[in-house]
């Protein structure tokens, strides 16, 4: 699969799950998310600097404040070094790095499947609360568990939640959003709990998420991470490849 072919894709999986709209102009592709924050709406150029078209885009950014959305410009690696001064001239700075990693498996993963069990309305409480004890800096893993929730509710063939649990407690968790579509999986939302890192459960979960998108014919999945981040190097381990590097850049 190519870089372009994976980004067409993925752009379909997302859309009407992940993003409101993805528009696309000669210039620049706007990713309107179901979140308001600048972690999540992006303006990705498309051409060089030179050739940017500064104003519109300033447009586009004041026009979506109006409704309290947040734009961050997300720049792809082959665009980083013509984009950082200006940006940075412009008062953005780095805020981190977003690296799609990917992988196509021809059989299922052999794995207890007994470990793992679905969310749900009962044990929903569970699921939010083993997220925020995960991942204490995030300021909307209320907000992002509620709708991970509400799109399996929606769309229980595509979207689907997971914990995986040790002794009758939760210790990890991980969602999945999949289309034959698309041809994709997108594997997200995947964390575990400190205490009990560096015992496999973070392989246990991508294997069987993995897994489920295989026995829905689907044998590509992907996620995106920081670079050199614990889920970073899990998925490397795993024989995950980089597929597309890129960089967020926001104002203060």
């Amino acid at each position: 699969m190519t870089k372009e072919e994976f980004w067409n894709k993925h752009n379909t999986l997302l859309s009407g799950h992940f993003y409101k709209e993805i528009k696309e102009n000669s210039e620049f592709v706007h990713y309107k998310s179901v979140f308001k924050q600048k972690s999540y709406n992006f303006l990705k150029p498309k051409i060089p600097s030179k050739e940017f078209t500064w104003t519109t885009a300033q447009k586009t950014i004041e026009k979506e404040a109006e409704t309290g959305y947040e734009l961050s410009f997300y720049i792809s690696e082959e665009l980083l070094n013509d984009y950082r001064k200006p940006l940075e001239e412009l008062g953005y700075t780095e805020i981190e790095s977003d690296i799609f990693l990917v992988k196509t498996i021809t059989r299922e993963y052999e794995i207890d499947t007994e470990d793992f069990i679905e969310v749900n309305s009962v044990n929903f409480n569970e699921f939010q609360k083993i997220v925020q004890e995960t991942f204490p800096e995030y300021d909307n893993n209320k907000e992002y568990t509620e709708f991970c929730f509400a799109e399996f509710e929606k769309h229980r063939d595509q979207f689907l939640n997971y914990m995986q649990v040790k002794g009758g407690k939760a210790t990890s968790f991980g969602s999945l959003l999949m289309s034959p579509a698309a041809e994709l999986g997108f594997l997200h939302n995947m964390g575990t709990l400190e205490r009990f890192r560096r015992q496999g459960q973070f392989s246990s979960l991508t294997k069987f998420l993995s897994n489920i998108a295989l026995h829905n014919g689907i044998n590509t999945t992907y996620a995106n991470v920081c670079m050199d981040s614990s889920s970073y190097n899990g998925f490397k381990k795993l024989g995950y490849n980089e597929i597309s590097s890129n960089y967020i850049f926001s104002k203060p």
